[in-house]
């Protein structure tokens, strides 16, 4: 039940739910590749921020969460691949893979508004607005601003998961 027990001590972690194995795997893989958006959602410290998602029209490929349409980066176009066309999608991305500041080429820039700072000495939590949804980003204990503050997330398409909502399973780009 202690996650960080776990994951600092275990050569191999067994996620369990409703007496289920959701994944067993080495701790790397199951924080960095889960198998489940459950497994995504337990392992980590806040957890990893999940997004219900719709496609949106294209060409080419787009999602929406909550507003924000964006076209689905190479990276995700497989894992979309793999999902049929009718099922109900999530997206997922870890509070430490959102950055204030556009750190490669590639990366993603959502816009939205702060909702709220916490500030935890070494880093800050900010939880930010990004079209009808909510995600916490984990960002430098320096950033100050106030609720209401317009600014841009960016992400890295690879930190990006994509889940079938209904059954939780993971759709992996390779």
């Amino acid at each position: 039940h202690d996650q960080v027990e776990a994951m600092t001590l275990a050569d191999r972690i067994a996620v369990l739910r409703g007496g289920h194995v959701m994944q067993y795997d080495r701790p790397q893989q199951i924080y960095h590749r889960p198998a489940a958006d459950f497994v995504a959602g337990f392992i980590g410290s806040p957890p990893m921020n999940l997004l219900d998602v719709s496609r949106a029209a294209g060409p080419p490929p787009a999602l929406d969460f909550g507003g924000l349409a964006w076209a689905v980066p190479p990276a995700l176009h497989a894992a979309l691949a793999a999902a049929p066309p009718a099922a109900r999608l999530r997206l997922g991305v870890r509070p430490e893979h959102l950055h204030l500041q556009r750190a490669h080429a590639d990366d993603l820039a959502w816009p939205g508004t702060l909702v709220l700072l916490e500030p935890l000495g070494a880093e800050t939590l900010a939880t930010v607005r990004i079209g009808q949804a909510e995600v916490v980003a984990r960002v430098p204990a320096s950033f100050e601003a106030t609720p209401g503050t317009a600014l841009q997330l960016h992400v890295r398409p690879a930190h990006l998961h994509l889940f079938d909502a209904d059954s939780g399973h993971a759709w992996h780009a390779t």
